[in-house]
């Protein structure tokens, strides 16, 4: 997954955006996918390109499987770190 972050400019593009918000290294940002796979992946990719707080969604927006296979049926967005309001 990380390769194809890279790949597909991922890390660059948020590199420039974060560049264009005048935000540094030391910006926290957090990540928030369906399932939590792909923003643990970017979480990753983004702490290797040399941001310190990165940090993604436990579980996505939909949340865990449930015991069928299913997603949406528990809580999403459940996370070590909570969403945030930043002012």
């Amino acid at each position: 997954m990380l390769s194809v972050l890279h790949v597909n400019g991922f890390v660059g593009q948020m590199v420039k955006k974060m560049s264009e918000k005048r935000l540094d290294q030391t910006a926290l940002i957090d990540f928030l996918c369906r399932s939590g796979v792909r923003g643990q992946a970017a979480a990753i990719a983004m702490t290797q390109a040399g941001y310190a707080n990165c940090f993604n969604i436990e579980g996505g927006f939909e949340g865990p499987l449930d015991a069928g296979g299913h997603r949406g049926t528990q809580p999403g967005a459940r996370a070590t770190r909570v969403f945030r309001t930043l002012s």
